[in-house]
């Protein structure tokens, strides 16, 4: 008979099967994080449970680097303070072969559960509750992280291993709530920033080369792309030869000199058999007020500009980009 994990304060009993069932249920990153925390926190009681992920900013400088980590809630993106026990579960999660191993640091309970794409991520249990209900909810958690690896799996693209197109619509439409919900980064230069990248004359490459050499183009350019961006920004094929790019916590001055570095790369790397290939990029912020067909529109209008101009260049929407004529998409 599996145990039974009861809530004390609104006397709700789930047991591990219901856990799971209520996990299996969720077609989504957002809805199986939550429904994990919401579970994890019956069968804990009176626990505080939270979902973190935990990624590496560290900056060179002239003076070599500092190891420096970045945290935030994985149901809502909210930033957080750092914590005393991630050292310790950092070093723990690389060493720990099975997922997810529990530690105890600090006070809490930390289930360590891997890394995914550069994120190291953490089910933390905060509060009084009894040891006993840790094996339950050690096997509900594994099952968690199963699943999120499985839905990572979905979400990105075959070829690249960069997020996919259905990944985007989502996580764009929660990245864009969150802004306006949060007005204050957009007025301080700091909210996200969309680009939408493509690589100019990918056609003619196909043509010319054949489209197996026309994937491995895409394989090195992506490979750039992760190379040139942070861990916390979001890095997608949209389809074909086009990329989004979404880049967080920084101001209109770093977003334009991290896109102005990866064209630079970009124009400069040696693509085997092809040789040189460039790509044009058209950018935007995020704004309180905008839609996101609104926003996909303003960077792809940016885009064309940047391909009438000559390609190989960076441009940032402006309204009088809405009277200029688009640009053939077949002559991209």
């Amino acid at each position: 008979m599996p145990a039974i994990f009861q809530q004390g304060a609104l006397g709700v009993a789930m047991d591990e099967f219901s856990a799971i069932a209520q996990l299996t249920r969720q077609a989504d990153f957002q809805s199986l994080c939550e429904a994990t925390v919401a579970a994890v926190g019956v069968m804990l009681g009176s626990a505080e449970v939270e979902l973190v992920e935990a990624f590496d900013v560290t900056e060179n400088t002239l003076s070599g680097h500092s190891r420096k980590w970045s945290l935030r809630r994985m149901v809502n993106g909210q930033e957080l303070e750092s914590f005393d026990w991630l050292p310790e579960a950092l070093v723990f999660s690389r060493t720990e072969v099975s997922l997810p191993a529990p530690m105890h640091a600090s006070g809490v309970q930390v289930f360590c559960l891997g890394e995914l794409a550069g994120m190291n991520r953490f089910l933390v249990a905060k509060g009084h509750f009894d040891p006993a209900l840790l094996g339950g909810v050690n096997r509900v958690v594994t099952i968690f992280a199963h699943l999120l690896n499985l839905m990572d799996r979905f979400e990105r693209d075959p070829l690249t291993d960069l997020l996919n197109r259905q990944s985007f619509d989502y996580r764009f439409e929660q990245l864009l709530e969150r802004c306006q919900r949060n007005p204050h980064r957009a007025r301080v230069d700091s909210s996200p920033w969309l680009a939408v990248a493509d690589i100019d004359h990918f056609k003619r490459i196909n043509d010319n080369f054949g489209h197996p050499q026309g994937d491995e183009v895409l394989l090195h350019f992506s490979r750039l792309l992760r190379e040139s961006f942070r861990t916390e920004d979001l890095l997608f094929r949209y389809g074909g030869e086009e990329f989004v790019i979404i880049l967080n916590n920084t101001d209109s001055a770093g977003a334009l000199h991290a896109l102005e570095r990866f064209r630079q790369r970009v124009s400069e790397y040696s693509f085997p058999m092809v040789g040189q290939v460039t790509v044009s990029i058209g950018w935007d912020s995020f704004g309180a007020q905008v839609l996101p067909c609104d926003l996909m529109h303003r960077a792809d209008r940016a885009l064309y500009l940047a391909k009438r101009q000559g390609r190989n260049r960076l441009v940032r929407y402006a309204p009088a980009l809405e009277d200029a004529p688009a640009f053939p998409t077949a002559q991209s």
